[in-house]
């Protein structure tokens, strides 16, 4: 059976092939005679135009998400695997050692504490934390989320903030040197160490190429500010604030670059999304990153003490769940890395070999099965990322329905006024027929006692009815026997309403029941 996937992907293939199909299919079949006295040279040119429009075209198709939706301003759309990471995290992915070839370079404190879940800094004072992506984003028209996870309350000092910047800092941070004047046992001055290296704003640098957005606290209040910055100073750069509250909260940060109409700059576009309402932040410039490359990181600072008594404060914990990068640029690939390997250099090279022409039928059929291999290996290499996706949304999803089915079980217990461990329908029935009892026995006897109201009222009403002067006592007591009457029936409808009203609660709590049965453990 074949998975979406699967069909996605030998679509596009497919749309591929019929697509360079008519790319190479001459317009005239008189032209034959014309296409052999070519020059060689013209050869070599419609060769590199090929290969060109095919490696396009190719990376225009990696992917299923790489498709134009309509209500998107027809914006290509491809999911950049190496930028992102979602669900379960492949802790392969992410690596510490200077060079190393793993999609995400992590230091200091950052680490994939959670299946989910890459935690920043702990609530430790005087921490840092470092997640960077090892490869640059190749687009000049992408987008980025990135789903935060704040535990806590930010103390003075703490920040954490996104960048997009022009230098490679995976390279550039060496941790051997980093790390040797620190001694096991000196009380942990990492700041020391941050200060000898120049990282003195929130464990990064001063001044640098690019943009940001920073998260830190300020006279008790969290706020949001964006900078951009080229070799100028990050501080003399920063936004005004944004105050927003954050503390103990989830929030996702929405980061876009897109050229401008005339294609000669880019703007970044910042929110932030607490609850369900999106806050615009700012809309800056890319700083020093003048090219379509830019490195995408996170640092983190837990802030430490100043004044004495904040040496007991705990800081927040700081986590990522979940990033998800888009590349919409129609130019740019967005991740090289996918095909950064052996096999596709392969064909890489062959398509662009300059002893093909791609004027005979078997270099189009050789070149057409290079392209859906590239297609098809692509595919193959992000099989495993998205089966723990996958896995990990199946994962949240047994977790959401583990909760509905708990708060359930606890309305049934508070309906049904019982406790955990306890009672059952067994129970649930036994008092419904020992209501049942009270209510008719209860009926019955208020029956009696009206009955016998009734009879004493009767006697009396015949005794002072021979009397005149009576006659407006009596007509009163009537009245009021009446009423009691009326009082006494509504009394009898009203406890067969409470019955029926129990009854129709109770159908409705077992067939829900059932029905969750049926559905989630039959």
């Amino acid at each position: 059976m074949t998975t979406p996937e699967e069909y996605s992907t030998s679509s596009s293939a497919s749309r591929a092939r019929r697509t360079l199909d008519n790319m190479m299919e001459p317009s005239d079949m008189s032209s034959s005679s014309s296409a052999s006295t070519a020059s060689h040279s013209s050869s070599r040119r419609g060769s590199k135009r090929f290969a060109q429009s095919a490696l396009l075209l190719s990376a225009s198709c990696l992917l299923a998400h790489g498709q134009r939706h309509a209500q998107n301003e027809q914006r290509l759309s491809v999911d950049m695997v190496a930028h992102s990471f979602m669900g379960s995290i492949d802790t392969s992915r992410l690596d510490n050692t200077r060079g190393a070839t793993a999609d995400w370079f992590v230091n200091g404190a950052a680490s994939a504490t959670l299946p989910s879940q890459v935690m920043l800094t702990p609530d430790v004072q005087n921490r840092f934390g470092y997640l960077w992506a090892r490869e640059p984003i190749d687009s000049r028209d992408f987008e980025v989320l990135v789903d935060y996870k704040i535990q806590g309350e930010m103390m003075r000092g703490q920040g954490f903030a996104f960048y997009y910047v022009q230098e490679d800092f995976p390279s550039w941070f060496d941790s051997i040197k980093f790390y040797a004047p620190y001694v096991k046992g000196s009380g942990g001055e990492f700041d020391s160490l941050l200060n000898n290296q120049g990282l003195t704003f929130y464990a990064w640098k001063e001044q640098m190429r690019g943009m940001g957005v920073l998260f830190s606290e300020h006279n008790h209040v969290t706020q949001v500010q964006c900078f951009q910055d080229d070799m100028q100073g990050i501080r003399r750069n920063l936004s005004p604030p944004k105050f927003l509250r954050y503390d103990n909260k989830e929030i996702t940060l929405h980061v876009s670059r897109r050229p401008s109409a005339d294609q000669s700059r880019s703007m970044m576009t910042v929110q932030v999304k607490i609850g369900e309402k999106w806050n615009h932040v700012c809309e800056t410039g890319t700083g020093g990153v003048n090219t379509g490359s830019g490195y995408m990181g996170f640092t983190s600072f837990t802030g430490k003490a100043q004044e004495p008594g904040e040496q007991s404060i705990r800081p927040a914990v700081v986590g990522i769940t979940k990033i998800t990068a888009t590349n919409h640029d129609e130019h740019h690939l967005g991740s090289r890395k996918d095909m950064a390997n052996e096999d596709y250099m392969k064909d890489y090279e062959a398509l662009m070999a300059e002893d093909h022409n791609y004027m005979n039928t078997t270099d189009q059929t050789a070149a057409l099965d290079r392209l859906e291999k590239l297609l098809e290996r692509f595919a193959a290499t992000h099989k495993d990322q998205k089966l723990l996706s996958q896995l990990g949304e199946l994962g949240d999803r047994t977790s959401n329905l583990e909760n509905v089915v708990r708060n359930f079980r606890q309305e049934v217990r508070i309906v049904l006024g019982r406790k955990k461990g306890t009672g059952g329908l067994s129970d649930l029935r036994s008092h419904m027929h020992g209501l049942r009892t009270l209510l008719k026995h209860s009926g019955q006897e208020h029956e009696e006692q009206v009955e016998r109201a009734r009879t004493k009222a009767m006697k009396a009403l015949s005794t002072l009815s021979a009397a005149p002067e009576h006659a407006k006592v009596m007509s009163e007591f009537e009245e009021s026997l009446q009423k009691l009457q009326q009082g006494s029936s509504s009394l009898v409808y009203m406890f067969g309403f409470i019955i029926v009203c129990i009854a129709a609660v109770t159908g409705l709590i077992w067939n829900k029941m059932r029905s969750y049965e049926k559905k989630h453990f039959l």
